[in-house]
């Protein structure tokens, strides 16, 4: 089966502005924002919001001095005005293409036009539009109400900007002929005709079956899913991936996955991954099922990035590689496997929200894993006991420290301290585990086989950062997610921009201590270039695509992990 994503899917603009900056807002107030309706159509997020603080509330009700904010639709002229009288700061998030239907239904109106709105009546941006129609109005839903429409001198039509595109078409070409002294503006958005113009041509590719994720309460999705209807096409509309029944795809060949403009991109994902999940499960090869979940389950739970551990450990010792004791490096990959472990099993709610399918393998495998773990932590416990005081009092002071980092209620304590930086630096995880990673892989080895600095330096820098740009590039996958969740990373704090430089900035260290390696360690520690041109060539295609397999870039992004290995062996070998 063909899986593919409709070229424009997911959060338009309007959407993606309003949910970062009423994200943003969140997290910088003490009280709940009032909003007048859901933000937007997708019911998934609006939990998510309203849990962080987002409050919901209807017209009428009491604002009292609080801060309020506009939903992406728009509102009436009158319950703005109401609103902006009561509520002591407003954030307008209506979108800058409802907005635009406002100003010139309003325009038209000073000049005595009478307004013909194309769309559906109940809709709140519809409703929102006919208040400024000072001139009149009248709303066309289907082809029938054009016989309604009341004479008047002049006419303006405008249209819902989540209007389907043909209907716009047809309606808006039976009233020219009708009426005289019409004005037509299109005001559908680019988004919603960029939409409906992928699925009409998967119509015409010859696609056996559609899948449009969205709210079901959704003009511009259901639109979407009409299309697929109205051309004999199996099609469904489906809210998340649970929605997905592997026994309605089992003569599909080809399959277009598109979503509605208020469709966030993890939902997105997750449903991709349910489609590859269940075209691996029907193909007659049954290995390349296997193979693909003993990847998962190598992948998922970090045992694979813990086992590469050993060898970013054996880079500090000053050994031959088969002649090396062991105890340190295996000492570095449980304590990566265990904490992992403890951060997955402790937080489940933001797992099975933006990850279900790393939740659903913790769950399957929840007893092997628990084993795995408790024997990681026994080996660890037992090898640090047995090493010299200085290397024990050290592995003991980071599993404290990163078993405290693991336990919720401590992060909670965190999290809604008032000191910003503080909270930050705790909040962090893609630097916290960076740093964690780096202190048991590198520092403690060094401070027990210590030799020359600036040799240390340089292996440390290339080590770390390769640890932090994947890390970078993990939370790069979980971006939207993780904005929602408030889950605090380098790009959610920082934004993609300065995350960016500092990708950069560690990249040009890291190529200073490539070049320092070379000239007086190891003349093959020149492959460690080909780690970073990976990672870059990586960067590139996830900041790209809002929306991919996810399991597909996880497996990359550990491939690079794989690659250091070899390199590591060859050049410990030379």
């Amino acid at each position: 089966m063909k899986i593919e994503l409709a070229k424009h899917s997911g959060f338009c603009t309007g959407v993606r502005n309003a949910v970062n900056r009423i994200v943003d807002e969140i997290n910088n107030s003490d009280e709940d924002i009032l909003i007048n309706g859901p933000l937007i159509h997708s019911p998934q997020t609006v939990k998510i919001l309203e849990k962080r603080g987002l409050k919901t509330i209807k017209a009428g009700d009491a604002i009292d001095d609080q801060i309020a904010a506009i939903r992406t639709h728009g509102t009436t002229w009158e319950e703005y005005r109401d609103i902006n009288k009561r509520a002591r700061k407003v954030i307008n998030l209506t979108c800058s293409n409802v907005a635009y239907v406002h100003a010139t239904v309003k325009k038209y109106s000073a000049k005595n036009y009478f307004t013909i709105i194309l769309g559906d009546k109940d809709h709140a941006e519809v409703q929102g539009i006919a208040s400024y129609a000072s001139s009149g109005f009248f709303i066309v839903s289907n082809l029938d109400d054009i016989g309604g429409i009341p004479e008047a001198e002049k006419y303006v039509l405008v249209s819902q900007t989540t209007l389907d595109i043909e209907f716009f078409k047809k309606a808006s070409s039976i009233i020219n002929d009708k009426l005289k002294n019409l004005e037509i503006e299109n005001t559908i958005c680019t988004a919603t005709d960029d939409r409906q113009r992928d699925l009409y041509t998967a119509v015409k590719k010859g696609v056996d079956s559609i899948v449009v994720v969205g709210g079901k309460n959704s003009a511009n999705t259901k639109r979407l899913a009409q299309i697929g209807i109205d051309n004999n096409i199996k099609t469904f509309h489906i809210e998340t991936e649970e929605d997905l029944v592997a026994a309605d795809f089992a003569d599909v060949r080809h399959v277009m996955v598109s979503a509605g403009a208020s469709t966030p991109s993890w939902i997105v994902n997750n449903v991709l991954e349910r489609l590859y999940e269940i075209n691996y499960k029907r193909r007659k090869n049954r290995l390349h099922f296997l193979v693909k979940s003993i990847l998962e389950f190598f992948i998922r739970t970090n045992l694979f990035s813990a086992l590469i551990t050993v060898f970013m450990t054996l880079a500090v010792m000053p050994c031959i590689i088969y002649e090396c004791d062991m105890t340190m490096p295996f000492l570095s990959a449980s304590f990566i496997f265990i904490m992992y472990s403890i951060n997955n099993f402790f937080r489940p709610y933001e797992l099975q929200l933006s990850k279900p399918f790393k939740y659903n393998l913790y769950s399957r495998h929840k007893y092997l894993l628990i084993i795995l773990t408790t024997i990681a932590l026994l080996y660890y416990l037992y090898f640090s006991l047995q090493s010299s005081y200085p290397a024990f009092i050290l592995y003991l002071v980071v599993f404290i420290c990163g078993f405290i980092y693991a336990i919720p209620s401590v992060a909670k304590i965190f999290y809604d301290t008032r000191n910003k930086p503080l909270r930050i630096l705790f909040g962090v995880k893609s630097v916290i585990t960076s740093i964690s990673w780096a202190f048991t892989a590198l520092i403690i080895p060094f401070s027990v086989h210590q030799y020359d600095y600036l040799q240390f330096a340089s292996i440390f820098m290339i080590i770390f950062s390769i640890i932090f740009v994947r890390n970078i590039l993990i939370d790069l996958t979980d971006y939207q997610g993780d904005l929602l969740l408030g889950i605090e990373t380098v790009i959610t704090i920082f934004g993609l921009k300065i995350t960016k430089i500092i990708i950069i900035s560690i990249s040009l260290l890291y190529l200073v201590s490539v070049i320092y390696s070379v000239i007086f360690i190891n003349l093959l520690a020149a492959l460690y270039l080909i780690n970073m041109v990976y990672y870059y060539y990586l960067y590139k295609n996830i900041r790209k695509n809002y929306y991919f397999y996810r399991f597909k870039y996880e497996l990359l992004i550990d491939l690079n992990f794989l690659f250091f290995a070899i390199f590591s062996v060859v050049g410990n070998l030379y």
